[in-house]
């Protein structure tokens, strides 16, 4: 939970935990890693053995405890969802929204519709709801400059 200074503390105390098993230092006298391969091994070893044990709060194990939680979750959408769909815009009759005082270009269909417009590196992401309810990019557009279509 953000800005909740118990569970960090638990976030910080894994991280540290896990440097201290995983990181070689004069103090952990752990051996260089040759490769990457024997460091992400290791580190999937350390996750074994840390979600096997008993946790000495609740008394299970993070693994079997996992195991029940799954039966209470849903299966994720196969696309991507957009957490952060950007800044609500309506499209106009000639199917562009303004976006930092640059007009944009829409696909068909659109005319009147609420679209929600974010940048992506240095493009802009047009996101609009689908028949379906979904929220779905309609286009995209390099960004512009006022006054460069």
């Amino acid at each position: 939970m953000p800005y909740d200074p118990e569970s960090k503390g638990g976030a910080e105390a894994t991280f540290r935990i896990a440097k201290v098993d995983l990181v070689p230092t004069e103090e952990s006298l752990l051996a260089a890693y040759d490769t990457f391969t024997e460091l992400a091994d290791a580190c999937l070893a350390w996750c074994d053995a840390a979600n096997s044990r008993r946790h000495r709060v609740t008394g299970q194990i993070p693994a079997d405890r996992l195991d029940i939680e799954r039966t209470t979750l849903h299966v994720l959408p196969i696309e991507p969802l957009a957490l952060a769909p950007g800044e609500e815009r309506l499209v106009d009759s000639d199917r562009t929204v303004s976006f930092t005082s640059v007009r944009y270009s829409t696909s068909l269909g659109h005319t009147g519709a609420k679209v929600w417009c974010r940048v992506v590196g240095e493009e802009l992401s047009i996101t609009a709801r689908t028949n379906s309810g979904d929220l779905s990019e309609i286009w995209r557009h390099k960004l512009s400059t006022p006054g460069v279509p």
